[in-house]
This record gives structure tokens, sequence and C-alpha cells, in this order.
């Protein structure tokens, strides 16, 4: 002992000057301070580093998308270094339930030598002269292990607890992936549709307003009416107005999937159309309401974190009656005392104690049934999340019925332009018509072929919707969403 004690004590703080190093060394940001904009210049420079080493052009597929959002999303990657979180508190719980040992060693000192007389009880005179009994400079060692059963127990139910939140995390975590690639799905349908009209559309933009200057120009020149030059212009005017706010709503598209698969902006993607389009929705609509409702009640984060989350509570219940038990604590130290006088400087003491909180026990009902309260509000606002969860479900379904008439509606009168601009076409190979015309039935034609996409989109969206409303799909298969696949009158994108 008298040489180990030291040196392990030794060992002990730099071990923990090691472990305090890093927290000693890191700076606290403070708002709109200097460190703040240092801060906020780093955190930049570190984003455009990564942006700088990626390639400017990335061809992308559905499957590779939804990959990347999977790993690369910044909120997904949150929401996972939480649940790590959460699985390191299980052992720090666990480990609180442990007997707590403590090594103290003490170097003690006085400027004199602590002599000391007797003096009889009886006879009232000194029995002893003076002695010494202690040294001067003397070091006392202890290694104690003291177990509190009761707090080991309290620990085990707060380890319980933590798994429990642990679990928490990870159907939250679940949500985040499962809304990241639904908006991530949906996305990249629309820059899809974007990138295969975006050339039409313009041209067909300069070709109007190509045809506006040369209505002007005959007008000008009295070639045409001013009443005829109006109507013309005011039709070929709104017609490109209304192009160009149709394809607007599509260019965003293509700087929200960068986002959420956390690409620079400056890229160019080149999506790859998938093989297969058009999901199948027409099984869903096909379903039983009352399967899809306990399937989405069995498989939805929301719903497994509340009733994971009633768990909790009923141990919270369990704790406080534990707590009023009583306290049973076992005591065992090791000393050892330098003095040379002592006739043993090394010796071992213990105890063993009862304790019984009054206070707790007086305040167990009210305690106890606060915890009850708590656990009644989980499970009233487990049943409310299951109603909520059910009416999405119906909302879900209808929203994708309704998208599959509009879709529908669509494809037909995208049908009918586009036999109509070949018709405009044909009348003007053959002289029948002029150029004037021949654009209205084009930018007629790409207008119902951008709205087509939209009914498409939206399509894809109350399908992506209705799965995430059903819990699905599972986020440990990629494929399970890939899958959409089957069903006819594929749209031509």
């Amino acid at each position: 002992m008298r040489v180990y004690v030291p040196a392990l004590c030794t060992i002990s703080i730099v071990f923990l000057s090691v472990l305090a190093l890093p927290a000693c060394t890191s700076e606290m940001v403070r708002l709109d301070e200097e460190s703040h904009t240092a801060y906020l210049d780093q955190t930049h420079n570190q984003i455009t580093q990564a942006n700088t080493n990626s390639p400017t052009t990335l061809t992308l597929t559905l499957e590779e998308a939804l990959k990347r959002a999977y790993h690369e999303n910044y909120d997904a990657r949150v929401s996972a270094l939480e649940y790590l979180s959460t699985r390191r508190d299980i052992g720090l719980e666990q480990l609180k339930a442990l007997p707590t040992v403590e090594l103290s060693v003490t170097r003690l000192g006085r400027n004199k030598e602590s002599a000391s007389s007797s003096q009889s009880a009886t006879t009232g005179l000194e029995s002893l002269k003076s002695s010494i009994s202690t040294q001067r400079i003397r070091q006392t060692e202890e290694l104690s292990i003291d177990w509190k059963i009761l707090d080991s127990a309290l620990a085990l139910i707060a380890s319980g607890s933590a798994d429990d939140r642990s679990k928490i995390a990870a159907e939250r975590h679940k949500k985040v992936l499962q809304n990241v690639q639904r908006d991530t799905y949906v996305s990249f349908w629309s820059a899809l549709a974007y990138q295969q009209t975006q050339a039409d559309t313009q041209a067909l933009i300069q070709d109007g307003r190509l045809k506006l200057e040369k209505l002007a120009r005959a007008q000008s020149e009295k070639l045409i009416s001013a009443k005829q030059a109006g109507h013309k212009r005011a039709d070929i005017s709104s017609k490109i107005q209304e192009l160009m706010t149709l394809n607007d709503g599509l260019a965003v598209s293509s700087l929200e999937l960068k986002s959420l698969i956390s690409l620079p902006h400056r890229i160019d993607l080149k999506l790859v159309a998938p093989d297969k389009k058009v999901p199948p929705y027409r099984n869903y609509l096909k379903q039983d309401l009352n399967l899809l409702e306990k399937n989405a009640l069995r498989h939805r984060p929301e719903m497994r974190e509340s009733i994971v989350q009633s768990n909790i509570s009923m141990r919270d219940i369990l704790s406080e009656v534990v707590t009023t038990f009583p306290g049973v604590e076992l005591f065992y130290a090791y000393n050892r005392d330098t003095n040379k006088f002592l006739a043993d400087n090394r010796w071992g003491n213990f105890s063993a104690s009862v304790v019984a909180s009054l206070t707790r026990l007086i305040t167990a009902p009210a305690r106890i049934g606060a915890a009850k309260t708590r656990s009644e509000i989980e499970r009233t606002r487990s049943v409310s999340t299951a109603a909520a969860i059910i009416a999405q479900v119906h909302l879900a379904r209808h929203r994708l019925q309704v998208a599959s008439d509009l879709y529908k509606e669509a494809m037909s009168a995208g049908k009918t332009a586009s036999d109509l601009k070949k018709a405009a076409e044909k009348e003007k190979e053959a002289g029948f018509i002029g150029g004037m015309d021949l654009t209205k039935a084009q930018l007629d034609a790409q207008i119902e072929r951008i709205k087509f996409l939209q009914a498409y989109i939206t399509l894809q969206d109350s399908y992506a919707a209705l799965m995430n409303s059903l819990g699905k799909p599972e986020l440990s298969d990629i494929q399970n969403l890939i899958s959409m696949t089957g069903g006819q009158n594929d749209p031509p994108v």
C-alpha cells in the first residue's frame, strides 16, 4: 500500500487532467462578439471548402438521391447523433447502480509537536507526563466502498427509462428519415420535370417574344389593325406569362433537391428518369380503410413513441413507490496511517445502516398520485395521437383519390393540346395558318404538358404522403421506396 496508493493517485490526477484538456482549450461563442464572427467565418469556410472539392456536374438516379438523403441530410444526421447520445445515457444510468468507490490520500502537518498529558479523574493530578503520540507530519490513506441499495434500485429503474428514451429517439430519427426521403422523392420528380421541359419552354418563350416583336412591327407598318394586334398581343402575352409562372414553379425544385441531399447549389444535376414512373396507388385506393388504419397505428413512429412514453410514465410510478422504502447502506473502508506511534497503522472499518425518510413516507400518496396523473395524461395523449393518425390516413387517401382524378383529367387535356399542336404544324406546312397561330398552339401544348406534369408530381406527392401516413416505407430498405412501379399510362417525362 505504501508504494501503490500514491502512484495510483498520481495516475488518476494525470488521467483526469488529460480528459479535462479539451474542455479547457475550447472557447465558448458569445453572440454578437468577435468569437461569434469567427465561428460563422469558420463554418462558412468549412462548407465552402467542402463545396469546392465537389464535382461541377453530377448524374443522379432516384435511388442514389434517396440513399444520399438517408446518409447526408443534415437533419437526419442531427437526429442520428441525438439517438447515439441517448444510447450512451443508458450506460451512465446503469453505472449509478454500482457501489461508490473512493480513494483518498491526505497529507497532515502542524508547526509544533502534538504532545499531550493525562489527568486522573479520581485525584485530579497529572497521571501521565507530556508525551507525543502523533507525528508532526503524517499521511493518511483510505480506500472505501459505499453501497446505497435503494439508490441502486432507483438507478436501475432510471436505466430502463433511459432505454425507453433511446427508443423514442430512434422513432424520431425514423420519422425524420421518412420525411426527408418523402421530400427528396417528390423534389426529384419535380426537378426531373423541369430538366426535361426547360429547353422547350425557354425556346417557346423566346419564339413568343419574337412573334410579339413582329406583331408590333406589323402594326406600326399598318399591316394589321390596332384592334387585331391588341387581341393577338394579349393572347400571346398571357400564354407566355402563364408558361413562365408554371416553369418557375418547377425551377425551385432543383434547389430543394440539392438542399435535401446536402449538395452545393453550384452543381449541375443531371437526373436520370427511372424505368417505371407511376406508383401503384390504385392498390391503396382499393384497400379497406380499416386495414390501413391498423397498419398506420402499428408502424407510425409517433404512435410507437407515445406507447414508449406511456411506459416511462408507468415506470415513474414504480420509482415513486420504491423511493418510499427504507434505504440500506453498506460501508467498508481500508485505512492506512503513517503515524509511527500507532500500534497498527493498517485497519478496516465497516458499517451497515437502515435509513427511512419520514418525509417521503408522509408524502408518498401525493407523489404516487401525481405520477399516476402524469401516466393518465400520457395514455390520453396516446389516444389523441392515434385519432390524429387515423384522420391523416383518411385525408391522405382522399387526397390520393383527388390527385388520381386530376391526373387523368390533365392527361386527357395534355393529349388534346398535343393533337391540336400537331394539327397546327400540318396546317402551317400546308399554308392554311400563319406562324402566330402555330406559336399559340405550341404554347398551349407546352402549358398543358407542364400542367400534366404538375398533376403527375401531385400524384407522386399524394402517394408518398399516404406512405408517410402509414409509416412506410421501411427506411432500412431503400428498395421499398424505389419499387413504386407498375401501372399504365406512364407520363412522358
